[in-house]
C-alpha cells in the first residue's frame, strides 16, 4: 500500500497599500491570516517602498529587474490567491501600490488569480475599489469580492494592541477570506 500523499499547501499573498506603521489595512490583514483554514499559508508582501518608481526602460526583455521588483515578481508568481486591502488616497489608488503593480503587469502575474479587494478609510472606498477592480480585471485577474469599512468603525473594533476585536467585521472578513480560498485554483469566480 502506497502512503498517501500529503496535500500540496495553497498560499494567499496579503498586499496593504498603505506603509503607515500602525494602517488600519494592515491591521485588517493581521486579522484576517487568522481566518485561513491550516491547509492555506500566507505570505505578506513587504518593501513596496523599496520598489524603484516605474520605468519601462528598467523592464527591457532578456535584462534583469531591480533586485526588489524580482522579489515581488516572485512572490506573486507563487502566490494561488491574493488579499489586498488599501486605503483610498485622494479618490485614488495609494501611489506606493499603483508602482507595484505597474512593475507586476509584464510579468502576467495576476492572470486568473483570484483577489479580494478590502479597503478601510475615512470614506466609502468606492473610488479605489472600482480603479483597482478595472486595473486588476485589464490584467485578467478574478476580482471575486469588494469589501469596505470605514476606518472609525474599525478603530472602534482594535484593542489597545491593535488587534481587531469587533466580531462584526472580523465575520464579515472570515466570509470574504472563505470565498477566497474556495476560488483558489478555479479560472472563473465562484461566489
Amino acid at each position: 500500500m502506497e502512503p498517501m500523499s500529503k496535500p500540496e499547501q495553497r498560499s494567499i499573498l496579503t498586499l496593504c497599500g498603505s506603509l503607515r506603521e500602525k494602517s488600519f489595512n494592515q491591521s485588517l490583514l493581521d486579522a484576517a491570516t487568522g481566518l485561513f483554514p491550516a491547509d492555506v499559508g500566507f505570505e505578506p508582501v513587504l518593501g513596496l517602498e523599496l520598489l524603484p518608481p516605474f520605468n519601462p526602460d528598467l523592464d527591457q526583455e532578456g535584462d534583469e529587474p531591480p533586485a526588489p521588483v524580482t522579489r515581488l515578481r516572485d512572490q506573486f508568481r507563487r502566490a494561488d490567491g491574493i488579499l489586498l486591502s488599501t486605503p483610498e488616497y485622494v479618490h485614488g489608488i495609494p501611489g506606493v501600490l499603483k508602482n507595484a503593480i505597474d512593475w507586476l503587469v509584464s510579468s502576467g502575474s495576476f492572470v486568473k488569480k483570484p483577489i479580494v479587494l478590502v479597503s478601510v478609510c475615512a470614506g466609502d472606498g468606492q473610488q479605489v475599489q472600482e480603479m483597482l477592480n478595472h486595473t486588476l480585471t485589464v490584467l485578467e485577474a478574478v476580482v471575486i469580492k469588494q469589501l469596505s469599512f470605514h476606518a472609525g468603525d474599525l478603530k472602534k473594533g482594535l484593542s489597545e494592541a491593535g488587534v481587531l476585536q469587533d466580531q462584526a467585521i472580523l465575520d464579515r472578513l472570515s466570509s470574504a477570506t472563505e470565498l477566497l480560498v474556495s476560488n483558489l485554483g478555479v479560472t472563473e469566480a465562484v461566489v
